[in-house]
């Protein structure tokens, strides 16, 4: 469908003008602005961001970071939750199962800047019982990208399923009514 090409040149690259958006799926310029403010309104779009290289920044150490907390609920994890969104060297920070209650992708120009970083995030927390520091030693892949194609075997999305979560959630952002329509 046309959506799914114009949000997989969008996540290629989004600085193509709407008219060459538009040629390359068969529609007007202002046809591909109103998907585009459209996929924004609906939260689908989060924003548009330049990658940057983070040698060339001068940021050329990514760590992976595996911390274990005492209490995951209350007012404790939410205090180290949004100190982890509001610094910026922490690019990502999931939830996750397993050994470790949260998986941190921090970056940082030194390892005495990395140390800084850890201890203005996870030392002086006592909700944090540990931390393991994984220094990347190179990258393989970076990508934020979001498969928008169906795995191989399954059928390609239908106009009124595109996107749609499975199953339906009437409250979920996305739905058939608010994206699709030139």
């Amino acid at each position: 469908p046309i959506d799914v090409q114009l949000l997989e040149l969008l996540q290629d690259d989004a600085t193509q003008t709407l008219d060459e958006l538009g040629k390359a799926v068969g529609l007007s310029g202002s046809a591909v602005q109103r998907r585009i403010k459209r996929y924004e309104r609906s939260g689908l779009i989060r924003r548009i961001a330049a990658q940057l290289d983070p040698d060339m920044a001068q940021v050329p150490m990514t760590v992976l970071t595996l911390v274990t907390i005492e209490r995951d609920a209350g007012p404790d994890i939410e205090s180290l939750h949004q100190r982890i969104y509001d610094h910026p060297n922490v690019q990502q920070c999931y939830e996750v199962a397993g050994s470790f209650d949260l998986a941190l992708v921090i970056t940082a120009r030194t390892m005495a800047d990395y140390r800084r970083i850890t201890g203005e995030l996870l030392d002086a927390d006592v909700n944090v019982r540990r931390f393991v520091s994984h220094v990347t030693l190179g990258t393989v892949k970076a990508t934020l990208t979001v498969p928008l194609t169906p795995p191989p075997g399954r059928q390609r999305y239908g106009r009124s399923r595109f996107l749609r979560p499975t199953p339906p959630c009437p409250q979920h952002p996305l739905s058939s009514s608010q994206i699709g329509r030139a």
